[in-house]
C-alpha cells in the first residue's frame, strides 16, 4: 500500500470563527475581515458573526467604515471576539452649515470641505483657485490670467432668477464679501453647501449654492508666532516668431509693388521719416520682446495666535506681489486680520472680527496681440526729433506700455 502526502497549504488550514462588535457590544454588520496580503476574505452577518478558512500563522485585517481598522492574529481552536472603536477623526469632523455647525456623521445635506491644509499644498494665492480639483461638483474658472483676475465658482449650473452664475459667501458669518481678497493663510477651512437645503437658510440669494470660510481663531496656551512665504518667477514658454527688421522691410516694398500693378516706389513712399532712419541704421525695436518679461511673484504672511481661560487672540498680515509676464499688468494685495474672542463666563461670549484688505492693480488693453502687429520699424521714441509719439491710432498704439494709467484699487474692511 502506498502512501500520498496530503497538500502542506491544505494542512496548514484552520477554520476560524468570531464576532465582531462596537464599543457599546452592538454587533456590525457588513465588516470586512481579510487575510492579510491575500484577497481571501468574508464579511459579518446580522448578528455580527463570521466563519473563514485561513493559514495557521495568518493575520486577519478588519474593517468598517467609521471604524479604525484592525489586525488580529488568529488562533486556532478560539472564537474571535472582536470589538471595533469609532474613528474620532472622521466622525467628529465639524462641518460648517448656514445655522451653525454639525458633526459630519450627522450630515445629511451636499456638502464639500477643504480644509487649511488642503488650501496650503494647492500653492495657490488664491483662496478660490485653491479650490480648484479638490471636490466634487465645483467647477473653477478664470477668464483671464491677468494678474489679480478674479475665479469664477460654478456649483449648481445656470441661474435664471438672479441672473448671476456666482455663489454666495459667507465669511465669519458676513455675506457678500469677495473669497479673492481673502489671504488663504487666514482661512480655517471652506463648506461649500451644494444643495437646496441653502435656500431654506438664505433664500434665492444661495439658489447657486453657498461658500461659508470660516478664518483662523486665537487658541488658548503660549503665543505662537508664524511666518509663512515664498518668492517665484514665470515666463512665457512658447512665444511666435516674429518677423526680423529686414524682412519686414522688404515685405512691406513687395506688397507695395503688388498692390500697384507692380510699380515700384521710393521707401520715402512707403516709410515715415522715423522709420527710414531706422532702415538706415538698421536700428529694429522688437515690440514684443518690450512687452514681455520674466514677471516675479512673491507672498509673505506674518500671524500670532495665544489666549488664556478667557481671551484668545489671533492677528495677521499679509503681502503678495504678481508681475504680469505683459507690461504694464501687476497686482498687489494687502491683508490685514484681527480676531479677538472673550469668554468671561461659560454661558457669556463675544468678540470681535476686523478683516482689512487693499488691493492695487494694473491693467493693459490687448498688448500682447497688438505688440505683435507692430512693425520694427516703428520705435516709441521719433528717432528724427526724439520726441515721443503720443498718436495712439497712428504710431504709438499700445496705449498703457510707458504710461500706467489704469490703476483699479479696492478696499475691502469685514
Amino acid at each position: 500500500m502506498e502512501v500520498f502526502p496530503i497538500n502542506q497549504e491544505i494542512q496548514q488550514n484552520v477554520k476560524i470563527t468570531g464576532r465582531v462588535i462596537d464599543a457599546g457590544g452592538e454587533a456590525i454588520i457588513g465588516a470586512s475581515i481579510v487575510e492579510k496580503g491575500t484577497t481571501n476574505g468574508t464579511i459579518t452577518d446580522f448578528d455580527g458573526n463570521f466563519t473563514l478558512n485561513v493559514r495557521t500563522n495568518a493575520k486577519l485585517v478588519v474593517s468598517y467604515v467609521g471604524y479604525v481598522t484592525q489586525e488580529v492574529m488568529v488562533t486556532p481552536n478560539k472564537e474571535l471576539n472582536i470589538v471595533l472603536k469609532e474613528d474620532a477623526e472622521t466622525l467628529d469632523e465639524v462641518v460648517v452649515v448656514g445655522y451653525g455647525s454639525v458633526k459630519k456623521s450627522d450630515l445629511t445635506g451636499a456638502v464639500a470641505s477643504v480644509s487649511t491644509k488642503d488650501l496650503i499644498r494647492s500653492g495657490n494665492t488664491d483662496a478660490v483657485g485653491a479650490l480648484q480639483g479638490a471636490m466634487s461638483g465645483v467647477q473653477i474658472s478664470r477668464s483671464s490670467s491677468k494678474p489679480g483676475s478674479e475665479y469664477n465658482i460654478l456649483i449648481r449650473g445656470l441661474n435664471t432668477i438672479s441672473g448671476s452664475t456666482s455663489p454666495l459667501v459667507v465669511i465669519d458669518g458676513v455675506q457678500g464679501a469677495s473669497l479673492s481678497n481673502v489671504n488663504p493663510d487666514d482661512i480655517e477651512r471652506i463648506d461649500i453647501l451644494k444643495d437646496a437645503s441653502s435656500t431654506a437658510i438664505y433664500g434665492s440669494r444661495a439658489s447657486n449654492g453657498v461658500v461659508l470660510v470660516t478664518t483662523k481663531r486665537g487658541k488658548k496656551g503660549t503665543a505662537k508666532i508664524n511666518y509663512s512665504g515664498y518668492v517665484g518667477f514665470r515666463k512665457y514658454t512658447n512665444l511666435p516668431d516674429m518677423m526680423s527688421g529686414d524682412e519686414y522691410v522688404q515685405l512691406a516694398r513687395e506688397s507695395v509693388r503688388a498692390s500697384n500693378n507692380n510699380v515700384y516706389k521710393s521707401d520715402s513712399e512707403i516709410f515715415t521719416s522715423s522709420e527710414l532712419k531706422a532702415i538706415e541704421n538698421n536700428n529694429y525695436f522688437d515690440w514684443l520682446d518690450a512687452v514681455t518679461h520674466t514677471a516675479l511673484m512673491t507672498n509673505h504672511t506674518v500671524s500670532a495666535a495665544g489666549g488664556n481661560e478667557v481671551t484668545t487672540y489671533a492677528i495677521s498680515a499679509g503681502y503678495y506681489y504678481e508681475d504680469g509676464m505683459v507690461d504694464p499688468e501687476e497686482y498687489s494685495r494687502y491683508n490685514l486680520r484681527a480676531a479677538v474672542d472673550i469668554q468671561p463666563k461659560d454661558y457669556l461670549k463675544f468678540g470681535i472680527n476686523l478683516y482689512g484688505a487693499h488691493t492695487v492693480r494694473n491693467t493693459g488693453t490687448g498688448i500682447l496681440t497688438t505688440a505683435m502687429r507692430m512693425r520694427p520699424t516703428y520705435h516709441p521714441t521719433n528717432l528724427v526729433t526724439g520726441k515721443r509719439k503720443l498718436n495712439i491710432l497712428t504710431v504709438d498704439i499700445i496705449p498703457y506700455l510707458h504710461k500706467r494709467m489704469r490703476q483699479i484699487k479696492i478696499r475691502i474692511i469685514i
